[in-house]
């Protein structure tokens, strides 16, 4: 995989190609992590007896929801689990201790029926230490919205047991080769419900999204050079955010939704800029030799960080929101890259290349302090933060191939996404995105 830094020394926005086989999976753990509450999910029921194929869909997507919150750890011996509930079934009642014996700290259980093209689900999440029942809700919604509803499920569970938001509902944006050509999907934050963006003709690439989840901008060659796109996707129009001569890529939104920064390559070298979303007040932040790229927003929209390489290597630098009081931010290691700033505003993630590894790094503003969060001398690059500030997503290149993978900063652990064709520079989307 080309860093977007390394982008900007070569003469074009290109990536490898991968070989062709399918790309979206279940998700899969790899790696040590802190104790979590144990999750026992029983198998959904047919009400109905219609669609029993469906059973494994839903109890494995909202187990899959579950997993990413990063509040649980779910049981893997399905026989376990199918015994207890076949006990439950049996008996009309929840048996507290057969549930306890197997090692469940919250037992979900749901189940479904169908009506035409209408679905109804049912759910409940029972904290089995205390034997009581701690969620239980009903929705009835078109057939064709039965993973929406399985989602604000899982969301609300979320809640329930930790007081923070669920991620289920949130998308992710991406540059992937599934169809060939590089080009901009999004998809569910568990890595399920692939939605092709329609970019036109030519590569799409680097994705970023408006506060309001409504819209994305990215890199477009659909005119035959590197120009900016706003594609309002609730509308399904796009439009045209920069053509300047020369490169115009690596968008980022402020946080009100009304400027966007970009790379610009118009007066000669890379340079960052800062314009209205509507095309006005084009102005120019950055000036010197140096290649200056990668603009990321402070969450409060008052600093922007960035990376350069105007002390010879590329590092992590931050400056006002009108290009003053520049400073250095990264210190350790010669090469870091891509920084995208925390809605909390505390940390930057960012990759940097350590023994010739590009791994996943934060640093925190105020201390400077660096943790390093990946270590496993693959190349991991591009993270980009959930809205919740505790997830990231980024892209790591594995058996030749490049995939995306998740991790909760509070328990590091990685959770592949996506499997397949190359899958590049997320953007994970606010809560409400489309």
């Amino acid at each position: 995989m080309i860093s977007r830094f390394r982008l900007l020394i070569v003469t074009a926005l290109f990536l490898l190609i991968a070989p062709d086989i399918h790309a979206e999976t279940r998700i899969k753990v790899s790696g040590v992590f802190a104790p979590r509450i144990s999750l026992a999910v029983a198998r959904f029921e047919d009400k109905g007896a219609t669609r029993l194929q469906m059973a494994k869909e839903m109890t494995d997507l909202i187990e899959d929801d579950l997993l990413l919150s990063g509040f649980f750890n779910p049981i893997d011996n399905r026989q376990f689990i199918e015994d207890a509930e076949s006990i439950d079934r049996r008996t009309g009642k929840i048996n507290i201790k057969e549930w306890s014996a197997i090692g469940a700290g919250v037992v979900v259980k749901g189940n479904y029926l169908f009506s035409g093209e209408t679905i109804t689900i049912e759910c409940r999440a029972i904290n089995v230490s205390r034997g009581e029942q701690i969620y239980l809700r009903k929705y009835r919604d078109s057939a064709a919205h039965w993973r929406k509803i399985i989602h604000t499920m899982a969301d609300e569970i979320v809640f329930e047991v930790s007081g923070e938001k669920g991620l289920a509902r949130t998308k992710i944006a991406f540059t992937s080769t599934r169809d060939g050509e590089k080009k901009i999907y999004t998809m569910d934050a568990g890595g399920h419900n692939w939605r092709r963006i329609n970019s036109g003709p030519g590569l799409a690439l680097y994705p970023d999204w408006t506060p309001d989840g409504h819209s994305l901008a990215y890199t477009s060659y659909s005119y035959g050079f590197p120009w900016v796109f706003l594609d309002n996707l609730t509308a399904g129009k796009r439009r045209v955010l920069s053509a300047q001569p020369g490169l115009n890529a690596f968008p980022a939104i402020s946080p009100d939704g009304r400027w966007v920064t970009l790379t610009l390559s118009r007066d000669g070298n890379n340079e960052i800029y800062k314009m209205r979303l509507d095309g006005s007040d084009l102005t120019r932040l950055t000036h010197g030799r140096a290649n200056d790229c990668s603009p990321d927003w402070s969450p409060d929209g008052r600093r922007i960080a960035f990376t350069s390489d105007r002390r010879g290597t590329p590092q992590i630098y931050i400056m006002n929101a009108d290009g003053g009081n520049v400073r250095r931010l990264t210190m350790k290691e010669n090469y870091n890259t891509s920084p995208d700033w925390s809605p909390r505003g505390d940390l930057i993630a960012y990759t940097s290349r350590i023994k010739g590894s590009f791994e996943i790094c934060t640093i925190d503003i105020r201390t400077g302090e660096v943790i390093r969060l990946t270590n496993n001398w693959n190349n991991d690059e591009d993270p980009s933060w959930a809205p919740d500030g505790r997830h990231l997503i980024y892209s790591s290149r594995q058996g030749g191939r490049t995939n995306l993978f998740v991790l909760d900063i509070a328990n590091p652990r990685p959770i592949q996404i996506t499997t397949g064709k190359d899958c590049f520079s997320p953007a994970w989307g606010p809560y409400g995105s489309r």
